[in-house]
C-alpha cells in the first residue's frame, strides 16, 4: 500500500500453536509523481478476528482503513439488528464500540460486518465475530433454549465413553462364548 508498510511473519504448527514472530521489516511505497489515475485498493483490517464480552458490557474493536481515497463512509452491522454509520476523514487506525443486550445466537456469537466506501467509490468488507456469553457460560441455540457450555462439553466427552464401555462389554461376552465353544470341542475330542 502507499505509505509505510510494517511487515512481520508469524509461523503456526499443525496444532495451530504460534511460533516466534519474525523481526519487523519496514517498506515504504511512494506514490509515483504525476501518475494520472494512480490509485490504491481500499482495505479494512483488524488485529483481532473475534472478541468476547458479556451482555451489557461494552466491547471495543480496533479497526484500520488502508489505502483508497479519503473521506470514507464506514458502515458497521453489529449482528444484533443495530447498525452504525461513521465518517473517517483519513486512513488509519480507529476503534468502534458497542454494547450487546443479550447472549449471542449460535454458540453465543454475533457476526460483525464492516463495510467501507471511499470517495472514489471503492468498497471493502471485513467480517469478524463477537462472542457474547453470560458469566455462567449460558448460551442459546437460536431457538431460545438455554444450554451451558459445561453441559455441552460433558455431553461431547461422555457419550464416546459410554459407547466404548458398551463395546468392551460386548467383546468380553463374545470372547467368553468363543472360549466356551473351543473348550467344549476339545472335551468332545478327548472323549
Amino acid at each position: 500500500m502507499i505509505g509505510r508498510n510494517d511487515l512481520t511473519a508469524q509461523s503456526f504448527n499443525a496444532l495451530d500453536q504460534e511460533g516466534p514472530t519474525s523481526g519487523t521489516v519496514t517498506v515504504t511505497l511512494n506514490q509515483p509523481p504525476g501518475a494520472p489515475g494512480f490509485s490504491t485498493e481500499l482495505l479494512i483490517q483488524s488485529e483481532n478476528y473475534y472478541r468476547g464480552s458479556e451482555p451489557g458490557q461494552e466491547i471495543v474493536w480496533p479497526i484500520e482503513l488502508i489505502g483508497g481515497l479519503a473521506p470514507y463512509a464506514v458502515s458497521i452491522d453489529w449482528g444484533d439488528g443495530t447498525q452504525d454509520l461513521i465518517t473517517r476523514l483519513a486512513p488509519g487506525r480507529f476503534t468502534v464500540s458497542h454494547t450487546y443486550k443479550q447472549v449471542g445466537g449460535y454458540l453465543g456469537s454475533y457476526p460483525l460486518i464492516i463495510r467501507a466506501t471511499d470517495s472514489a467509490g471503492r468498497t471493502a468488507y471485513l467480517q469478524l465475530t463477537t462472542i457474547v456469553n453470560s458469566p455462567t457460560g449460558a448460551t442459546t441455540d437460536g431457538s431460545g433454549a438455554q444450554a451451558t457450555s459445561t453441559t455441552i462439553t460433558k455431553l461431547l466427552v461422555i457419550w464416546p465413553i459410554w459407547i466404548v464401555l458398551l463395546l468392551m462389554i460386548i467383546s468380553f461376552w463374545l470372547g467368553e462364548r468363543r472360549e466356551k465353544h473351543i473348550m467344549q470341542r476339545q472335551m468332545a475330542a478327548l472323549a
